[in-house]
Protein backbone atom coordinates (compact mmCIF):
# COMPACT_ATOMS: atom_id res chain seq x y z
CA UNK A 1 0.00 0.00 0.00
CA UNK A 2 1.49 3.36 -1.15
CA UNK A 3 1.03 6.26 1.60
CA UNK A 4 1.59 10.14 0.73
CA UNK A 5 1.86 11.22 4.56
CA UNK A 6 1.49 15.33 5.53
CA UNK A 7 4.97 16.05 7.60
CA UNK A 8 5.32 19.67 8.71
CA UNK A 9 5.64 21.02 5.55
CA UNK A 10 6.19 17.95 3.09
CA UNK A 11 4.72 15.34 1.06
CA UNK A 12 6.15 11.88 2.29
CA UNK A 13 6.13 9.24 0.02
CA UNK A 14 5.62 5.69 2.21
CA UNK A 15 5.03 2.15 0.78
CA UNK A 16 4.39 -0.76 3.30
CA UNK A 17 4.27 -4.42 1.56
CA UNK A 18 3.96 -7.58 3.98
CA UNK A 19 1.31 -9.33 6.63
CA UNK A 20 0.55 -6.39 9.33
CA UNK A 21 0.88 -8.80 12.20
CA UNK A 22 4.51 -9.59 11.08
CA UNK A 23 7.78 -7.93 12.27
CA UNK A 24 7.99 -4.14 11.26
CA UNK A 25 11.21 -2.84 9.17
CA UNK A 26 11.73 0.04 8.09
CA UNK A 27 14.03 0.43 4.98
CA UNK A 28 16.42 3.95 4.80
CA UNK A 29 18.09 4.56 2.10
CA UNK A 30 21.37 6.02 1.23
CA UNK A 31 22.80 8.23 -1.43
CA UNK A 32 22.21 10.86 0.45
CA UNK A 33 18.61 11.20 -2.20
CA UNK A 34 19.35 7.66 -4.15
CA UNK A 35 15.66 6.87 -2.83
CA UNK A 36 14.24 3.47 -2.03
CA UNK A 37 12.75 2.36 -5.58
CA UNK A 38 15.89 -0.01 -6.63
CA UNK A 39 15.56 -1.71 -2.79
CA UNK A 40 11.74 -2.39 -3.85
CA UNK A 41 12.72 -4.10 -7.44
CA UNK A 42 15.43 -6.71 -5.51
CA UNK A 43 14.29 -7.02 -1.98
CA UNK A 44 11.04 -6.36 -1.21
CA UNK A 45 9.31 -9.25 -2.50
CA UNK A 46 11.41 -11.69 -0.58
CA UNK A 47 11.76 -9.66 2.69
CA UNK A 48 7.65 -8.60 2.60
CA UNK A 49 7.00 -12.62 3.04
CA UNK A 50 8.13 -12.45 6.47
CA UNK A 51 8.25 -8.96 7.51
CA UNK A 52 6.01 -5.48 7.30
CA UNK A 53 8.43 -4.15 5.10
CA UNK A 54 8.05 0.24 5.17
CA UNK A 55 9.99 2.05 2.64
CA UNK A 56 10.40 5.45 2.37
CA UNK A 57 11.45 8.35 0.01
CA UNK A 58 12.54 10.71 2.30
CA UNK A 59 11.95 14.45 1.96
CA UNK A 60 13.04 15.93 -1.08
CA UNK A 61 13.87 12.44 -3.05
CA UNK A 62 12.00 11.06 -5.95
CA UNK A 63 8.04 10.39 -5.03
CA UNK A 64 8.13 12.91 -1.93
CA UNK A 65 7.54 15.77 -2.42
CA UNK A 66 10.80 17.95 -3.37
CA UNK A 67 13.02 20.74 -1.39
CA UNK A 68 12.89 24.15 -2.45
CA UNK A 69 16.41 25.97 -2.71
CA UNK A 70 15.16 28.23 -0.50
CA UNK A 71 14.27 25.18 2.37
CA UNK A 72 17.01 23.85 5.02
CA UNK A 73 17.69 20.27 5.75
CA UNK A 74 19.28 18.06 8.49
CA UNK A 75 19.41 14.44 9.49
CA UNK A 76 17.67 15.34 12.30
CA UNK A 77 14.24 16.20 10.18
CA UNK A 78 14.87 13.22 8.21
CA UNK A 79 15.11 10.99 11.21
CA UNK A 80 11.87 13.07 12.87
CA UNK A 81 9.91 11.86 9.67
CA UNK A 82 10.49 8.59 10.31
CA UNK A 83 9.14 8.90 14.02
CA UNK A 84 6.22 10.52 12.77
CA UNK A 85 5.09 7.89 10.14
CA UNK A 86 5.65 4.64 12.70
CA UNK A 87 3.55 7.11 14.69
CA UNK A 88 0.99 7.43 11.29
CA UNK A 89 1.34 3.41 11.28
CA UNK A 90 0.61 2.51 14.81
CA UNK A 91 3.54 0.93 15.29
CA UNK A 92 4.85 0.46 18.34
CA UNK A 93 8.53 -0.29 17.72
CA UNK A 94 10.55 -1.66 14.42
CA UNK A 95 13.74 -3.22 13.15
CA UNK A 96 15.64 -0.80 10.87
CA UNK A 97 18.06 -1.30 7.64
CA UNK A 98 20.23 1.61 6.71
CA UNK A 99 22.27 1.50 3.42
CA UNK A 100 25.15 2.99 2.85
CA UNK A 101 24.69 6.80 4.27
CA UNK A 102 21.39 5.16 5.72
CA UNK A 103 23.91 3.57 7.92
CA UNK A 104 24.70 7.22 9.31
CA UNK A 105 21.23 7.52 9.74
CA UNK A 106 20.47 4.85 11.03
CA UNK A 107 22.58 5.26 14.15
CA UNK A 108 21.76 8.55 14.39
CA UNK A 109 18.35 7.22 14.74
CA UNK A 110 19.30 5.17 17.59
CA UNK A 111 20.97 7.49 19.15
CA UNK A 112 17.71 10.02 19.32
CA UNK A 113 14.86 7.18 19.88
CA UNK A 114 16.36 4.00 20.79
CA UNK A 115 13.78 2.12 22.60
CA UNK A 116 11.73 2.50 19.00
CA UNK A 117 14.34 0.16 17.85
CA UNK A 118 14.17 -3.42 18.23
CA UNK A 119 17.12 -4.04 16.03
CA UNK A 120 19.49 -2.42 12.94
CA UNK A 121 21.26 -3.80 10.40
CA UNK A 122 23.63 -1.66 8.58
CA UNK A 123 24.20 -2.29 4.44
CA UNK A 124 27.86 -1.42 3.81
CA UNK A 125 27.10 1.77 6.16
CA UNK A 126 29.34 4.98 6.52
CA UNK A 127 29.59 6.13 10.26
CA UNK A 128 32.18 8.78 9.08
CA UNK A 129 32.04 10.24 6.24
CA UNK A 130 35.49 10.96 5.79
CA UNK A 131 36.89 7.75 6.39
CA UNK A 132 34.57 6.25 3.42
CA UNK A 133 35.44 9.44 1.37
CA UNK A 134 39.05 8.76 1.95
CA UNK A 135 39.04 4.71 1.07
CA UNK A 136 37.05 5.42 -2.38
CA UNK A 137 39.70 7.88 -2.92
CA UNK A 138 42.35 5.82 -2.58
CA UNK A 139 40.33 3.31 -4.09
CA UNK A 140 39.89 5.32 -7.68
CA UNK A 141 43.98 5.62 -7.15
CA UNK A 142 44.04 2.08 -8.43
CA UNK A 143 41.42 2.52 -11.03
CA UNK A 144 43.36 5.14 -12.64
CA UNK A 145 46.44 3.45 -12.55
CA UNK A 146 45.15 0.53 -14.09
CA UNK A 147 44.06 2.68 -17.15
CA UNK A 148 47.64 4.08 -17.23
CA UNK A 149 46.14 8.03 -15.80
CA UNK A 150 48.97 8.42 -12.86
CA UNK A 151 48.30 12.30 -12.91
CA UNK A 152 44.77 11.56 -11.53
CA UNK A 153 45.91 8.82 -9.56
CA UNK A 154 48.44 10.70 -8.28
CA UNK A 155 45.83 13.65 -7.44
CA UNK A 156 43.81 10.99 -6.00
CA UNK A 157 46.70 10.13 -3.70
CA UNK A 158 47.38 13.34 -2.63
CA UNK A 159 43.84 14.26 -1.65
CA UNK A 160 44.26 11.44 0.52
CA UNK A 161 47.80 12.51 2.25
CA UNK A 162 46.17 15.91 2.78
CA UNK A 163 43.46 14.97 4.86
CA UNK A 164 42.33 17.31 7.25
CA UNK A 165 38.83 16.78 8.02
CA UNK A 166 35.52 14.87 6.60
CA UNK A 167 34.12 17.91 4.90
CA UNK A 168 37.66 18.83 2.72
CA UNK A 169 37.70 15.46 1.29
CA UNK A 170 33.96 14.90 0.54
CA UNK A 171 34.52 17.87 -1.68
CA UNK A 172 37.18 15.56 -3.64
CA UNK A 173 34.70 12.94 -3.97
CA UNK A 174 34.38 14.88 -7.84
CA UNK A 175 37.61 13.04 -8.96
CA UNK A 176 35.79 9.50 -9.22
CA UNK A 177 33.50 11.05 -12.09
CA UNK A 178 36.72 11.29 -14.24
CA UNK A 179 36.76 7.67 -14.25
CA UNK A 180 33.77 7.82 -16.52
CA UNK A 181 32.16 4.01 -17.48
CA UNK A 182 35.09 2.75 -14.93
CA UNK A 183 33.77 4.63 -11.37
CA UNK A 184 31.48 1.52 -10.99
CA UNK A 185 33.84 -0.88 -10.73
CA UNK A 186 34.28 0.92 -7.50
CA UNK A 187 31.47 0.06 -6.21
CA UNK A 188 29.75 -2.50 -8.20
CA UNK A 189 31.57 -5.97 -7.93
CA UNK A 190 29.03 -7.82 -9.99
CA UNK A 191 29.36 -8.19 -13.82
CA UNK A 192 26.39 -5.39 -14.69
CA UNK A 193 28.05 -2.46 -12.82
CA UNK A 194 25.45 -0.36 -14.27
CA UNK A 195 22.72 -1.39 -12.50
CA UNK A 196 21.45 1.31 -10.61
CA UNK A 197 21.70 3.59 -13.98
CA UNK A 198 19.45 0.81 -16.02
CA UNK A 199 17.25 1.08 -13.06
CA UNK A 200 16.69 4.80 -13.24
CA UNK A 201 16.26 4.74 -17.43
CA UNK A 202 13.47 1.89 -16.83
CA UNK A 203 11.98 3.19 -14.10
CA UNK A 204 8.09 4.57 -14.75
CA UNK A 205 9.42 7.70 -13.07
CA UNK A 206 9.74 10.94 -14.70
CA UNK A 207 13.86 11.48 -14.94
CA UNK A 208 13.39 15.05 -13.70
CA UNK A 209 12.03 13.19 -9.86
CA UNK A 210 15.70 11.28 -10.19
CA UNK A 211 17.40 14.78 -11.05
CA UNK A 212 15.80 16.67 -8.47
CA UNK A 213 17.06 14.86 -5.40
CA UNK A 214 20.28 16.27 -6.01
CA UNK A 215 19.08 18.81 -3.98
CA UNK A 216 18.63 16.34 -0.46
CA UNK A 217 22.20 16.09 -0.83
CA UNK A 218 23.41 19.46 -1.07
CA UNK A 219 21.27 20.45 1.55
CA UNK A 220 22.47 17.98 3.93
CA UNK A 221 26.21 19.23 2.96
CA UNK A 222 25.49 22.86 3.07
CA UNK A 223 24.01 22.25 6.96
CA UNK A 224 27.18 20.15 7.81
CA UNK A 225 26.23 17.70 10.69
CA UNK A 226 27.05 15.33 8.61
CA UNK A 227 30.33 15.73 8.74
CA UNK A 228 30.70 15.00 12.53
CA UNK A 229 31.63 11.10 13.08
CA UNK A 230 28.93 9.19 14.61
CA UNK A 231 31.81 6.23 15.59
CA UNK A 232 31.59 7.76 19.13
CA UNK A 233 27.44 6.41 18.66
CA UNK A 234 28.37 2.94 18.26
CA UNK A 235 28.82 1.96 22.12
CA UNK A 236 25.17 3.19 22.69
CA UNK A 237 23.62 0.67 20.56
CA UNK A 238 22.04 -1.54 23.32
CA UNK A 239 19.84 -3.67 20.53
CA UNK A 240 21.09 -6.46 18.48
CA UNK A 241 23.44 -5.43 15.74
CA UNK A 242 24.05 -6.81 12.11
CA UNK A 243 26.46 -5.13 9.82
CA UNK A 244 26.60 -6.68 6.31
CA UNK A 245 29.40 -6.12 4.08
CA UNK A 246 30.42 -6.48 1.09
CA UNK A 247 33.97 -8.15 0.32
CA UNK A 248 34.81 -5.48 -2.17
CA UNK A 249 32.99 -3.01 -0.64
CA UNK A 250 35.19 0.49 0.37
CA UNK A 251 32.63 2.64 1.46
CA UNK A 252 32.74 0.45 5.00
CA UNK A 253 36.54 1.37 5.55
CA UNK A 254 38.70 -0.83 7.61
CA UNK A 255 38.59 1.75 10.64
CA UNK A 256 34.44 1.82 10.81
CA UNK A 257 34.09 -2.16 11.00
CA UNK A 258 37.06 -1.98 13.73
CA UNK A 259 35.05 0.07 15.82
CA UNK A 260 32.13 -1.47 15.48
CA UNK A 261 33.27 -5.00 16.37
CA UNK A 262 35.04 -3.14 19.51
CA UNK A 263 32.08 -0.79 20.62
CA UNK A 264 28.70 -2.39 19.81
CA UNK A 265 27.87 -5.23 22.56
CA UNK A 266 25.14 -7.36 20.38
CA UNK A 267 27.07 -7.31 16.85
CA UNK A 268 27.39 -9.55 14.46
CA UNK A 269 29.42 -8.91 10.86
CA UNK A 270 28.57 -10.92 7.81
CA UNK A 271 30.64 -10.20 4.67
CA UNK A 272 29.34 -11.11 1.10
CA UNK A 273 31.99 -12.68 -0.80
CA UNK A 274 30.76 -11.85 -3.94
CA UNK A 275 29.30 -8.38 -3.45
CA UNK A 276 30.68 -4.83 -3.24
CA UNK A 277 28.53 -2.14 -2.26
CA UNK A 278 25.06 -3.38 -3.01
CA UNK A 279 25.10 -6.99 -1.29
CA UNK A 280 21.41 -6.46 -1.69
CA UNK A 281 21.46 -6.74 -5.45
CA UNK A 282 24.70 -8.43 -5.67
CA UNK A 283 24.12 -11.23 -4.00
CA UNK A 284 20.32 -10.57 -3.47
CA UNK A 285 18.66 -13.88 -2.44
CA UNK A 286 21.71 -14.48 0.58
CA UNK A 287 21.35 -11.34 1.51
CA UNK A 288 17.36 -11.39 1.97
CA UNK A 289 18.05 -14.94 4.05
CA UNK A 290 20.35 -13.14 5.98
CA UNK A 291 18.25 -10.23 7.18
CA UNK A 292 15.10 -12.31 8.16
CA UNK A 293 17.30 -15.20 9.74
CA UNK A 294 18.38 -11.80 11.94
CA UNK A 295 15.32 -10.19 12.70
CA UNK A 296 13.63 -13.41 13.45
CA UNK A 297 16.48 -14.55 15.66
CA UNK A 298 17.36 -14.40 19.17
Amino acid sequence: MEYNFQIGNKRIFVEVLGPSNAPALLYIHGGPGAGSYDFKLHQAEELSRHCKLIMVDQRGVLRSEHLKKSENLSPLNIINDFEAIRAQLNIKSWAILGHSFGGYLALIYINQYPSVISRVIFECPTFDIGLSACSLIKRAADEFCEIGNYEKAYECKNAVLAYKDAESIWNKMYLLNDLGDRRNNIYVFHKEKNFFENIIKDSELPQEAWEDSYLHSEKLSEEGSIFKSALPLLKDINCPALLIKGKYDHVTSQEQISAFRSQVPKCKIVEFSKSGHFPRFEEAKLFSETVIDFIFGN
